[in-house]
C-alpha cells in the first residue's frame, strides 16, 4: 500500500473544505448563491489522525503529534478542552481558539 505524506492529507482536507464552505471563488458561479450557515471546521479529537489535527489553527503538526501520541500512550479518549491543556505546548490561548473546531467523540476501538 502507498503511504500518503501528511501534508497532502491536510491539503487535500483543506481543499474539501474550501469548497463544501463556499471558499473558492471558482467554485461559486453566481455572487447570490447563499452562504452555508454553519461551515466551520469541526475536527474530533478523538478519531482524527495528525494530518486532520494539524489543520486546527494554533496546533501544525508537531502539536498535532503530540495530541496523537498521548492519546495512544494513555489508551484513552479526550473528554473536554481541558484534556487538552495537559499537552506540552498546549496552553489557555491555544485551547480557546480551537475550542469552537474540536468535539470530543468515542475513541476508536482497536480490532
Amino acid at each position: 500500500m502507498r503511504r500518503v505524506a501528511p501534508q497532502t492529507t491536510a491539503a487535500a482536507v483543506a481543499g474539501v473544505l474550501a469548497i463544501a464552505c463556499g471558499g473558492s471563488h471558482l467554485i461559486r458561479t453566481s455572487p447570490r448563491m447563499a452562504e452555508p450557515a454553519d461551515c466551520r471546521l469541526r475536527i474530533d479529537v478523538n478519531r482524527a489522525g495528525v494530518a486532520e489535527l494539524a489543520l486546527l489553527p494554533q496546533i501544525g503538526p508537531t502539536r498535532a503529534e503530540a495530541i496523537v501520541a498521548e492519546r495512544a500512550a494513555h489508551g484513552g479518549a479526550f473528554r473536554s478542552l481541558e484534556d487538552l491543556g495537559a499537552i506540552r505546548g498546549i496552553g489557555p490561548v491555544a485551547l480557546r481558539t480551537i475550542g469552537e473546531h474540536v468535539v470530543f467523540g468515542a475513541a476508536e476501538v482497536g480490532p
